[in-house]
């Protein structure tokens, strides 16, 4: 699409999300009031609940250059854009409106065009977004795409141009570092020259985009390349295999004003996570409230059958490797940890961390509230201040993190929690290394979704007391 062309298309598309705004106002009104106001119709576009929004939101839309997008995102990507987009404006609107004096607020009225605004626009982004790939899919407004590169990289990207023809990209060819594969071909795309050829290639052939899908020990040769394309007036991309298929996530980022590439091993840092976060403590700080008898009667309990703290706490490693206290029910006699050097060799778990099974310094209550879980109970104070979360990997203590090998530590790149795998597939009875990898596997497939299912399966594990000692 030529950038005239583009222009015109992001007006049109910005009019297109503005007037169904209004139409999803106008027809709150109509619902909700039984017909429009006496006023007419053009007062209403005045109105501060629909004027105010409409404002912040076409402002949002503009000073986004990729709030048109769609040659590069998936539906879903786009449907979420808007949406995110939306509800920002509602929320700086309604600060807005709560601060204009004259307005009188409806507020179940302003709720219900708040949320239809949502789908209507996100049925506009779809069809648009079908309409441009199943234009595309028949040939028109295409892109003319060179790949620098010849390796795994390179033909990795071609496989995903080629399986996505509703992006409407054409691989004019391959340049090779080297001139010596003149001859090569892969999918049908041969290689059309070499380094030395892509000033006479930029004269004769339409480019519209160069991608570079080179190896790590080719980066130094791109700078002197991507010049040349800057002064073709030729847009490039990079793609590097630099950590070659690894899970960690990609971000483009600046650091003290120069260009980079983050390389970020946490969970993407979106709404689900500060959404995890409140939902953490409100929960934690709930269950405090509810359970301060019952804490109560355990606290007694510990305290009749063995002199000493009711509670036990414990240096451990958190979010990144920051410390904190942990509490717990003191379930061992007082001197437990002086003793547990004498007892290094009863050890039963693998790695560096101490289990066993019949441990003399556990008290009579302790092992009861060890087999249900109870002594983890006070942990939701930790919870309640953010050093932990209620679905996680168990914080380690720090001796136990100096003994990890390298891979072992990703398990601190999220804050520790209550339960997670580890406590629904065994506990104990699973050995170090597995434990280790159920960790990872949380990280790497996390979801509000997973952590709700972690709660509902960790309660008949606590009630069963599985694998626990």
């Amino acid at each position: 699409m030529l950038r005239e062309h583009y222009i015109l298309f992001r007006r049109l598309h910005l009019i297109a999300d503005l007037t169904t705004v209004i139409c999803c106002y106008f027809a709150c009104c109509l619902i909700w009031d039984g017909g429009l106001p006496c006023a007419a119709p053009a007062d209403l576009l005045f109105a501060p609940e629909l004027l105010i929004p409409t404002i912040i939101f076409g402002i949002m839309l503009s000073a986004n250059h990729r709030s048109y997008e769609y040659r590069f995102r998936s539906l879903s990507s786009s449907l979420w854009g808007i949406t995110r987009t939306w509800l920002s404006a509602i929320i700086l609107a309604l600060v807005v409106l709560f601060l204009y004096e004259p307005w009188v607020p409806d507020r179940a009225k302003f709720l219900v065009f708040a949320l239809s605004g949502m789908p209507a626009l996100s049925t506009v982004r779809s069809i648009v977004w079908l309409a441009l790939h199943f234009y595309r899919r028949s040939g028109r407004s295409f892109k003319n795409v060179l790949i620098i590169g010849t390796g795994k990289l390179a033909r990795l990207t071609a496989d995903h141009i080629l399986s996505r023809p509703g992006q409407g990209l054409r691989i004019l060819g391959f340049l090779d570092w080297e001139p010596r594969r003149r001859h090569w071909r892969y999918r049908d795309i041969p290689v059309i020259g070499s380094l030395p050829d892509l000033p006479v290639i930029g004269k004769s052939q339409q480019m519209d985009l160069v991608v570079f899908a080179v190896g790590y020990k080719s980066l130094g040769k791109i700078s002197g390349v991507a010049q040349i394309c800057g002064r073709m007036g030729l847009p490039t991309i990079v793609l590097t295999d630099v950590l070659g298929d690894s899970t960690l996530r990609r971000e483009p980022g600046r650091f003290f004003g120069r260009p980079g590439v983050c390389f970020d091993p946490q969970p993407r840092q979106d709404w689900t996570l500060a959404a995890k976060s409140l939902l953490d403590r409100a929960l934690a700080g709930a269950a405090l409230v509810v359970l301060t008898p019952f804490l109560a009667m355990i606290a007694l309990a510990i305290k009749w059958v063995s002199p000493g703290p009711v509670f036990f706490k414990q240096r451990r490693m958190g979010l990144n490797g920051r410390q904190f206290t942990l509490w717990k029910f003191r379930t061992m006699i007082v001197d437990a940890e002086k003793q547990q050097t004498q007892l290094a060799d009863s050890n039963e778990m693998s790695g560096p961390v101490f289990k066993m099974k019949n441990d003399p310094r556990i008290t009579r209550i302790g092992r009861f509230l060890r087999r249900t879980s109870i002594d983890e109970l006070p942990q939701l104070i930790n919870v309640a201040r953010g050093d932990m979360s209620l679905v996680g990997p168990r914080p380690p203590l720090p001796e136990e993190v100096r003994r990890y090998d390298g891979w072992e530590r990703r398990r601190l790149s999220v804050r520790p929690g209550l339960t997670c795998l580890w406590q629904i597939g065994g506990r104990n009875r699973i050995d170090f290394e597995e434990w280790m990898k159920l960790d990872l596997e949380y990280i790497d497939n996390w979801s509000l979704k997973k952590d709700a299912e972690i709660l509902v399966k960790t309660i008949p594990a606590v009630f069963r007391g599985t694998g626990a000692r």
